[in-house]
Parts: structure tokens; sequence; C-alpha cells
């Protein structure tokens, strides 16, 4: 029927023509389920397209095949599957425009905004939900060029670096790949929801507004018979704004926006009829008596309409582990005993995230249980309220991201995903490294969270986390000080909380999880190669103020980005992992090989010194040699920050080098230096602080370690060079505080929740120091 048809029609067209989502809407409006108006462009068109590309690049002839084959070990460094996958991508956009008539396309759905969805087809019986959430939607305006580009974007996203992470997993591709896309117009709506259902258990999700609020709120949730819900049976979701669309095209920052938000106290429950409650059991139940596979519905429900409209259905591939459907009697208690991280104890649900699950949008206030823990976690990780960790160390990521967002965390517990199930109630505690399971969640009322991006775990119950606190006071006595108390930091949102504390400022500001939520998925060099630098800069501008702001006129020393390979790999267009990343392309090193971020970042510090908050300084990343150092330094005066009086050029002494070449860093101009204890350790020692299994090797304490530290500090009194240390070992080990202070050390940065015990820990030391 052409390349694009009305939603109707696709029931006349072969699945693998519309795709799964379009064959399976179609279904459902031919039974008069109230479905949104859509057209689908048909999977040919998307083979046109590649015929476009494989005119200039033949070898993408069998490009599915060609990505799967790439993964073998023997493969070459240029025919590893990322490169391939960013050069198919790079082919897609770079092609010129199909000869379409989209024109024709766009007075069918008549609205000046539209919502591409794609719409995949692998063969019959192979779920498509996993990889369409993970491609996401593309939206435009309704004019020729953007639903052409649009077009080529959803396409290009099905190799994009979250993709190519599912595919990793999958033995080999499916029978067929065919890629349509279901268009829909994009209107004012009251509450959007999803609608999954399971046997007898349905969950119900809703949101005010369009369904872009899904992403930063925690919708309204309903577990259980739909034909028994009230307004009391609602678990109450927090959300403060809700988008409409706009009207007309808007451009900011030469990126087009496509909402207005609008501030919101209320919830969505209180803004949908019960009419629209009962419309929705009775089409789960009809349809949950025809076909028993679990299925998850998108619906909307309009300012004018009375009743919901399904605007995407899915079969949903449910297939937990044998160890996750287990049943457990309540009662049946285990404990676990790991490295206490993160200080607190807590009570909550499990949310169990094993390493061949994709994990949700949220956790939704459960305990995160999980195998490792990535920097690109920070924003999941701040909707938890606990953290287990099978790997990692009291240096792994997972550990730091806690402290810093001040939540309980047990580290190096190895075997416990399998051992626990999303659901089961537990009890953590942060300050022995323990974990007792209370009470088991029944096969009845639990199932694990589906492995997908945007996906929401149940929630067991009602979460009442109970975190100890600190209060912003310090010792008595804390005034005489000599040696500055500094907090390390990372988010904004903790910055007035941190400013409220009587200390020197923030002495390790870090860049790499200050920067992810500007990232949108994509790895900053993604955003560098597509001319979007002024963009991020503008954004981390906004992620830099408050902090700024908050702590002004104290210093805030800004760590520059220190990007190693393996750790946002889950990022569009970032470089393959290394085989040592560690010792890879990072720190300063990376800033000659990629100057054009290192700039963006000194840039943004200038604009904030424009603006007047002139506390911003620069500590430098894992610098190997003096002339790295030089090469910043001078990126540094070309964009006028040394102007600034208050402006200090610092460097991290973590590789060991440092400790013969502190003199002449001193006299190329470095200003200070922030020992960095946890990657110092872990190359002296020769052991990865990531694994467990080094817990006990990775010790701040050792003879070694403690030496090196003692010389640098030594060193640097004799130079007049300020000092700092900014690692986990004052905070873990508050008795080498004291060989710190009598060695000359002039600062000490820690995390908040261990500020009042490393300042009394100071006060003793300086009280017992030597004369």
């Amino acid at each position: 029927m052409g390349w694009f048809y009305p939603l109707a029609a696709a029931t006349q067209q072969s699945p693998a023509q519309s795709g799964e989502l379009a064959s399976r809407l179609a279904h459902l409006d031919q039974a008069n389920y109230p479905v949104c108006p859509s057209w689908v462009i048909s999977a040919s068109v998307f083979e046109q397209g590649l015929q476009t590309v494989l005119a200039s690049e033949p070898l993408w002839a069998e490009w599915p095949h060609l990505l799967w084959q790439s993964r073998s070990a023997s493969a070459s460094a240029a025919n590893q599957p990322q490169v391939l996958a960013q050069q198919l991508r790079r082919s897609l956009m770079g092609a010129p425009d199909l000869d379409l008539p989209w024109s024709l396309l766009l007075s069918e759905t008549a609205a000046p905004i539209l919502r591409l969805i794609p719409s995949l087809w692998f063969g019959e019986g192979y779920p498509t939900i996993g990889v369409g959430q993970l491609m996401g939607e593309q939206l435009c305006w309704a004019d020729p060029q953007s639903i052409a580009l649009a077009v080529k974007r959803l396409w290009s996203s099905v190799v994009s670096g979250r993709c190519w992470a599912y595919w990793q997993r999958v033995a080999q591709p499916p029978p067929q790949f065919r890629v349509a896309i279901v268009v829909q117009p994009v209107g004012p709506t009251q509450v959007s929801g999803t609608l999954t259902r399971q046997g007898d258990h349905t969950c119900l999700q809703m949101v005010r507004g369009l369904p872009e609020g899904f992403h930063e709120s925690i919708p309204d949730c309903y577990e259980g018979n739909l034909a028994q819900i009230t307004p009391t049976a609602w678990r109450q979701g927090t959300q403060e704004q809700a988008y409409q669309p706009l009207n007309e095209p808007l451009l900011i920052d030469d990126q087009p926006d496509y909402f207005q938000a609008i501030a919101t106290t209320e919830v969505a429950l209180k803004t949908i009829a019960p009419e629209s409650w009962q419309a929705l059991e009775r089409w789960a139940t009809a349809i949950a008596a025809t076909d028993a596979v679990p299925f998850h519905w998108h619906w909307q429900w309009s300012q004018e309409g009375c009743t919901p409209t399904i605007t995407q259905a899915w079969a949903w591939p449910f297939t937990p582990s044998p160890t996750q459907l287990r049943y457990r009697s309540p009662g049946v208690g285990a404990q676990w005993v790991g490295r206490a991280a993160s200080p607190g104890q807590v009570i909550a649900p499990a949310l169990v995230i094993s390493a061949d699950q994709y994990r949700p949008d949220q956790a939704h206030h459960h305990i995160v249980v999980t195998t490792t823990i990535a920097p690109d976690w920070l924003p999941f990780l701040k909707t938890a309220v606990a953290i287990v960790c099978e790997q990692g160390g009291l240096a792994c990521h997972g550990a730091i991201l806690a402290r810093e967002l001040g939540i309980p965390a047990v580290v190096g517990v190895p075997g416990i995903t399998d051992d626990l199930q999303t659901g089961d109630q537990l009890r953590l505690d942060g300050d022995h490294g323990t974990v007792d399971r209370i009470k088991a969640s029944s096969p009845q009322s639990s199932f694990p969270p589906p492995p997908m991006v945007g996906a929401s775990p149940p929630v067991q119950g009602t979460v009442k986390p109970t975190v100890k606190s600190t209060q912003a006071t310090l010792p008595s006595g804390w005034d005489d000080c000599q040696t500055e108390l500094c907090v390390n930091l990372t988010q904004p949102d903790r910055a007035i909380s941190a400013a409220a504390w009587p200390i020197a400022g923030v002495g390790l500001l870090r860049s790499e999880w200050l920067i992810l939520p500007c990232l949108q998925q994509r790895h900053p060099y993604h955003w560098l190669a597509l001319g979007e630098g002024e963009r991020l800069q503008a954004k981390l501008v906004e992620q830099l103020r408050p902090i700024l702001a908050a702590f002004f006129p104290r210093p805030v020393r800004y760590r520059s980005l220190d990007l190693r390979s393996h750790e946002l790999t889950t990022l569009v267009g970032g470089p393959p992992p290394e085989v040592n990343p560690v010792l890879g392309v990072r720190g300063t090193f990376s800033y000659q090989q990629h100057p054009d971020l290192f700039q963006l970042e000194l840039n943004a510090l200038r604009i904030l010194q424009k603006q007047g908050l002139t506390n911003v300084q620069l500590l430098l990343p894992f610098v190997r040699t003096v002339e790295e150092f030089r090469y910043c330094q001078r990126q540094v005066e070309a964009t006028r920050l040394d102007l600034v009086a208050d402006f200090q050029l610092w460097m991290m002494a973590e590789v060991p080098s440092v400790l013969f070449l502190l003199p002449d860093y001193v006299q190329a101009g470095v200003e200070g230096i922030a020992i960095g204890s946890n990657d110092l350790t872990q190359l002296l020692l020769g052991v990865d602080r990531d694994q467990a299994i080094f817990s006990e090797t990775f010790d701040e304490r050792h003879p070694a370690v403690q030496a090196a530290i003692a010389q640098l500090l030594q060193q640097a009194q004799a130079l007049d060079l300020p000092t700092s240390i900014c690692g986990m070992a004052p905070a873990r080990y508050p008795k080498i505080i004291s060989a710190l202070v009598q060695n000359g050390i002039t600062g000490i940065s820690v995390d908040q929740p261990a500020l009042a015990a490393t300042a009394a820990a100071i006060a003793q030391a300086e009280a017992e120091r030597s004369p």
C-alpha cells in the first residue's frame, strides 16, 4: 500500500512490513479499542534508505550479521562492533534525504508536533519491546524537513550505544531485522500512563500531562485488581511539573523545544475520572481473557476525551531466571556481610538488577542490589534509598556515589543477586556492612523488573526508609584549627546543605558525575562530533552555577573531566573500552587528544567568572608528566582564567611520578596539590580498587602508601605549596589524620557525612601536634 498508510490498513500488511507495535495497535483498533490516531511508515522505506548507503558503502549489505561477526576476539580494532555501528550511524545520518511526499503524511496527521516510535520486526515469536524502548522516540515539527531528519535519527538509533549494549548480550542476530515507524500526533494531554498485566497481576502508573513527565518524576502507582481500584489504593508519587505541547516552533540554543513545562503540586490520580479506571479495567480484563501473554500498554487521556486512548501496545517478554521465581517463605532469614561503604540504616524492598538485565529509569525508593555500578548510574541512584554491590571495594564508584548521595551502602557481597529477588524486604546496615532479609515477597505479588530502559519496578508496600542524618555543626574549638576542612561534592542539589557547614569550601568537585545529568545518554565526544559543544557548555554552566553561588566567596575546586573508557559505555558515541582503561587515555593526557572538550570546560569556568562567581578554581586530574601540566596551563592562560585574583591552578597528586617531579611541577606553576589517595594506593600497590577480592589489599594505611604521602607533604612544605587530600582515606581511617597533620597538610576534603568526625579528628591531631 505504498510507503505509508493509516494504522487501520496495517492489518492488510505483513507484520514484517508494519512491525510488531503497529500490528498490535492495528488489531486493537480493529477490535474497537480506542487507539490513538496513527500512521505507519513501512519498513520498505528503511530498506530504501539503507540502499542509499549501500551505493557508496557496499560493505553494509549484510549489516546485522556484520556487526555480530565483528564481536569475535580476532576482529581488528577497525572492525570492532562499536566502531562499525558508529560508521553506520554516520552513514545513515549523512545519506541524502529520500525523495518522498512527506507533505502527504503531514496532511493526514494535521498536528503541529509528531511523535515517531520504532515498530520493529525480528521474526515470529521474537519480542521487540526491549530494543524499541532503547531506541527511544523522536519528536519533530510537522514540516517535511523536520520529519525527514527525525526518520533518519530514529533509523540510526538502531545501532546507538544503548542498543548495542543490548545486542552484545544476544547470542546471534534475529532471523529478520525490519524497521517501520509509527507516527502519532502530539496534543494536549491531561494524564499519561502505562498498564502492565501478567496473569492476575496488574500495574498501573501515571503522571500528569504528556509522558515526558515520567523522565523526571515518581509516577502515581497502583498494583492489584483494577476492578477494586479506589483513590486510597494509589501510592502517591512526586511530580513537580507537567508538560504540554507548544503550538508553534521554538528554538532554544539552536535546538527545537516542543513542550511548555507547567509547575504543579497536584498528583495525577486526582484528575482522572473513575470511568477511566473502569475502562482500563475492562480493556485489560478482555485482553487477558483472550490472550494469556503478558502485555504492556502506554495510554493517554486527553483534556477533551472521556476515556484513555492506547498509544503503544506490546507483548511483554517476562523471562525471569529460576532463582528469581523461587519461592521463599516469610520469616526465612539469611545474613550477608560485606564492606560498610556508606553509613546509615534503612528498611525497604530490594530492586535486584543482575548482570544480564537493564536497569530501569528509577529505583522508586528501593534498595538497589546489583553486580557493579558505573558513574552513569548517578541519576538512577538518586531515586534509591540504599545500595548493595556484589563487586567493588570501599573506593569503588558505588561506594563513592552512595556517600555523595547520603544513602547507606554495602559493597563486596558476592552472589547476593542470585539469593534475592525484587520485592524482598531488606534491612541494610551501612555502618556494619550487613544485609538481612526480613520479609520475602510472594510469587503472586512480585515479578522481576522488565529487561528494558524506561520500566518501573513494582514497589512492595510503603517505603519508609530510616537513614541517620547529621547536623551542620562542627565540634567546639574547631575555629582554632589551622588545617582547612573542605567537602567533596558532585551534584548541585547537595550544594545548599553542604554550604551550611562552617568549612573552607569544596575541595573536590567531581566533574564526571556533575556533567552526567546534562548528557542525555550521549557521551561528551558525541556532543562535540555533532557540533553541539556550545549547548553542552551552557548545560555545564547551569550545573556549576548553584554550587559556586552557594559557597561564594569560599573556593570551589572543579576537577576537570577524567573520562575512563570503560565507565561510560552506555552513552552514545563514546570510545570503545580499552584493554587497560585505568592506565589508558584519561586525565590530562586525554586533553591533548580531545582539546575541544577541555576547552569547553575552561570556557564554562570563564563564563562563570564573568558572571561574578570568581571563587572557582581548577584541579587537573591524573597528571603523568610536567609536559602535560604545561599544556593545560597554556590553555588556561589563553582562556584568561588566571587573570582573576582568586583563581588557582591545582593538580591531583595520584600518579607516583609526582613523588619525584614535585619541584618541577612547582617551577612550572602548580599552585597546590590534592592527594588522590584512591588512585595513588592502587598504583603503588598494584591492585584494582574496583574488585572486591582486593578489599583487604587495597589499604591506604599500607606503609608504602603512608610513606609516599609523607614524602609528598614534606616536599610541599619545603616548597611552600598548599596541600590537600581528597580521597576516602581520612574518612575511612580517622587515625591517619594525625600523621597528615604532623606532616604539615594544609587541608582535608571529605564527603559530607564524614565532616563532623573529620573535624573532631583534626582538632585532636592539632592539639597533640609537636610544637
